[in-house]
């Protein structure tokens, strides 16, 4: 059981709260980023009118995947960081937009944006921008904490030994030892 310490009471005893309690606040922060942004994006859909080309068809396995990554998303949201659940929020936030436009529009998602003026050549919504934001957000938040916590990463020679046969060999390269055990690229 994940156990946080929190601020001494009024006797000087410290209160303790459960794991439980911080991956629900960190669900409520991705959700509280996540409905509001998808709210905006479903109202810029109903208020914006949108060209009968810029429609983009969905089908019901996209749906249920869509909900898959949503799932995903509270998964990724129960990293430790404080950065990482408003990131996995912005993502969400994008998934639900095109999933909940989809469903309530016979599975087609309407992008009222358009790129490129009268000539457009790009439709888009509101919706792919947080998905975009939120994968880039996601991606800089994890790649901080995983520098941060390397420590919690198994040791290097565990993972060396077990990615070795996945390991592509390079033309010109060679693996040499070094005295102290660990691996060297040589470029030749």
């Amino acid at each position: 059981m994940l156990v946080d310490a929190a601020p001494r009471g009024a006797g000087g005893a410290t209160t303790r709260r459960s794991g439980t309690v911080a991956s629900v606040r960190r669900v409520g922060i991705m959700l509280c980023v996540a409905i509001p942004l998808a709210a905006v994006d479903l109202f810029v859909k109903a208020t914006i009118p949108t060209q009968p080309w810029a429609y983009h068809e969905r089908s019901i396995a996209w749906l249920f995947l869509s909900f898959a990554l949503f799932a995903g998303m509270i998964l990724v949201a129960q990293i430790p960081s404080l950065l990482v659940a408003p990131a996995a929020g912005i993502l969400a936030a994008g998934i639900l937009g095109n999933s909940l436009s989809a469903a309530w529009n016979d599975m087609e998602v309407p992008n009222p944006l358009l790129a490129g003026g009268d000539n457009a050549f790009i439709a888009f919504n509101l919706a792919d921008v947080w998905a975009l934001t939120g994968i880039l957000a996601l991606v800089l938040t994890i790649g901080i904490w995983l520098i941060r916590n390397r420590t919690l990463l198994p040791p290097s020679h565990r993972r060396r030994h077990s990615g070795r046969r996945a390991a592509p060999r390079c033309a010109g390269c060679s693996r040499t030892r070094s005295p102290e055990g660990l691996d060297k690229l040589d470029i030749t």
